[in-house]
C-alpha cells in the first residue's frame, strides 16, 4: 500500500466519518439554539432573521455555482484555446478559492461578535457543505485519474 492509497483509505474510514458526525453534531446545536432563540424572543425576530439568513444562503450558493462555472470551464476549454483564456479561468478560480475563507471566516467572526450568531452559523454551515463537495469532486476526479489502460498480465 503506496502513501495515496492510505491516505485514501485513512480518509473514507477514519477523517470523513469524523468530520461528518462533527457536522452533525453542530448542525444539531444549531438548530437548538435557533428554536430556543425564536421560543425566547418575540415572533417578530423570526419574521427578521430567517429571510436574512435564507438570503445569505442563496448568496453563498450563488457564489459556490459561480466559482464552479469557472472551474468548469476552464477543464473544458480545449488546449488549442488562447493561452491567455486559460490563464483568466486559472487565476479566477484559485483566487476565489483562497479568497473565500477569509471573507467567510471575517464575516462569521462579524456575525458572532455583533450577536447575529444565525447568520455565523449559516457561514459555517456552507464552508462545511463546500468542503464535503470539493471532497466529493476530487474523489471522482481521483477515481477516473486511476482507471488503468491495461491489464497486467499474468505469469
Amino acid at each position: 500500500m503506496n502513501r495515496k492509497q492510505f491516505l485514501a483509505q485513512l480518509w473514507k474510514w477514519l477523517l470523513l466519518p469524523l468530520m461528518l458526525i462533527g457536522a452533525g453534531i453542530f448542525i444539531a446545536y444549531a438548530l437548538t439554539y435557533l428554536i430556543t432563540e425564536l421560543k425566547v424572543s418575540d415572533f417578530m425576530v423570526a419574521w427578521i432573521v430567517i429571510p436574512f439568513a435564507v438570503a445569505f444562503i442563496v448568496l453563498i450558493t450563488a457564489l459556490n455555482y459561480l466559482r464552479d462555472f469557472f472551474r468548469n470551464l476552464y477543464h473544458k476549454l480545449p488546449e488549442s484555446t488562447r493561452i491567455t483564456l486559460i490563464q483568466y479561468a486559472r487565476f479566477t478560480n484559485q483566487t476565489i478559492d483562497c479568497l473565500f475563507p477569509f471573507i467567510a471566516g471575517g464575516l462569521m467572526y462579524h456575525f458572532w461578535a455583533t450577536g447575529n450568531k444565525t447568520m455565523a452559523l449559516a457561514f459555517a454551515a456552507s464552508i462545511i457543505v463546500r468542503k464535503v463537495k470539493e471532497h466529493q469532486n476530487r474523489k471522482n476526479e481521483q477515481d477516473i485519474n486511476n482507471v488503468p489502460t491495461h491489464t497486467p498480465s499474468q505469469t
